[in-house]
């Protein structure tokens, strides 16, 4: 009986942009034979938009040789890497911090953007105070300007942004 795993897993770190946009990422492998000659191989994976930490990216025959012939199956597995501005949280939404004076927000008076940012897909989100007293943790969702959300395979819209 073979020692090895069925399965060989390996994390795939990727940025919060490359999961909001997608792309292809390239890996050269190095699998081993029975009689321990080596096997080079490359593998595409073609990210999607959307994918979360936890995706699992499944290459079936791809890792070394178990048995004559049978080959263990690489499992690449999405990690997410942290973002210096936003936060992911559920159902696509994302987070930002942002401290607001009581003196801007009324100098303000939520009638005139207190910052801009720009956001992951490139689009300048103007931010606005709340209206009013402003208290510690208040939010303001800004709709459809989070992550991709997915099912069944596709994009079925976007999150939101949610300032704290």
């Amino acid at each position: 009986a073979s020692s090895l795993p069925e399965e060989w897993v390996y994390p795939l770190s990727l940025t919060l942009e490359k999961l909001f946009k997608g792309g292809t990422d390239y890996y050269r492998i190095t699998t081993r034979l029975i009689s321990g000659e080596p096997k080079i191989q490359e593998v595409q994976i073609d990210i999607k938009p959307g994918w979360r930490t936890g995706t699992r990216i499944i290459f079936p025959g791809a890792g070394n040789e178990r048995y004559p012939g049978v080959f263990q199956t690489i499992v690449f597995v999405v990690q997410q890497v942290d973002h210096k501005m936003f936060r992911r949280r559920e159902n696509g939404n994302l987070e930002y911090e942002q401290y607001i004076s009581p003196l801007d927000a009324r100098n303000t008076n939520g009638t005139k953007p207190l910052r801009k940012l720009v956001g992951l897909d490139g689009k300048v989100i103007e931010l606005y105070p709340p209206r009013g007293a402003i208290w510690d943790g208040q939010e303001t969702v800004i709709k459809g300007e989070g992550m991709h959300k997915r099912s069944k395979g596709k994009v079925v819209g976007r999150g939101d942004l949610i300032v704290r």
